[in-house]
């Protein structure tokens, strides 16, 4: 009885305060937290005002100021100081957008300059006929979209054609230069549904072996979801002959050459909304 009794007077006794007020004696409203607990009576400084949390009696919240504007208003003579949302769809040249509900995230509009996606930094070997995808420097080389609607991809990236067991350009059983086939597929990863092929190309590039070529391909997804994820394989269909054991090669750790450092530096895919 005695617990209950002291609880409903601790009750009565706070519904009584007209103001609360932490590390200060100065309550300058409803409520008033000075996190420094630096603040002097009487006049407050700009520094000291930066730091406080405050309440009016509209209601209105303050984080570093004493005179909020708005429900909640923020602000710091920092450069990014005042607001900060990590919710993983934050990204270079995004922007804060909202649903219908309000609530909101990190996307890309239409205009806006494009999201750019580096290749991983690793060695990485395209054989014959065999599938692989395009090593981006995300999760799983996953792109994961920030907003529905339709986007453009535009891969630039240098591969090596290679030959089994050819290390120079005196080697008197190469053929120096060939046309060949590269297939791409755009992939759409969605939550529920097998993967599908969204965009495929058929590139027919000419290249010489132990050069490096840069290479540049378009892709267009319409329709897309928020939170969907996309992809990028790559197989190199034909080698131009009878070969079997030529392959495309990406290294961007090797800057034995100009063109090789030009891989590693522009090796990149970039998207915008359309």
């Amino acid at each position: 009885m005695n617990r209950y009794l002291y609880l409903l007077l601790l009750f009565v006794s706070i519904e009584s305060i007209a103001q609360i007020g932490i590390n200060t004696s100065d309550v300058m409203g409803v409520f008033h937290l000075d996190g420094k607990k630096d603040n002097t009576v009487g006049a407050i400084t700009p520094a000291q005002e930066s730091n406080d949390i405050f309440v009016d009696n509209e209601g209105n919240m303050g984080v570093g100021t004493l005179t909020p504007t708005a429900r909640l208003h923020l602000k710091s003579d920092e450069l990014y100081g005042a607001f900060k949302l990590s919710d993983g769809t934050q990204g270079l040249q995004r922007v804060l957008l909202g649903d219908a509900d309000g609530n909101a995230y990190w996307g890309l509009i239409k205009g806006q300059g494009g999201s750019i996606v580096k290749m991983e930094s690793k060695p990485i070997n395209f054989r014959y006929n065999v599938t692989g995808v395009m090593p981006l420097n995300v999760t799983d080389n996953m792109i994961k979209i920030p907003n529905e609607g339709s986007f453009a991809f535009m891969l630039r990236w240098v591969p090596r054609l290679m030959k089994d067991g050819i290390t120079s350009w005196d080697d008197p059983t190469m053929l120096y230069s060939r046309s060949v086939i590269i297939q791409y597929n755009l992939m759409l990863r969605r939550a529920g549904q097998l993967d599908t092929v969204l965009y495929s190309i058929e590139s027919r590039p000419f290249m010489q072996i132990l050069n490096y070529q840069s290479l540049f391909e378009i892709f267009v997804a319409q329709n897309l979801k928020k939170e969907d994820s996309i992809y990028l394989t790559v197989k190199l269909a034909s080698t131009g002959d009878i070969d079997t054991n030529v392959f495309l090669y990406v290294n961007p750790n090797d800057v034995s050459s100009v063109e090789s450092q030009m891989a590693t530096e522009s090796g990149a895919l970039i998207f915008y909304k359309l």
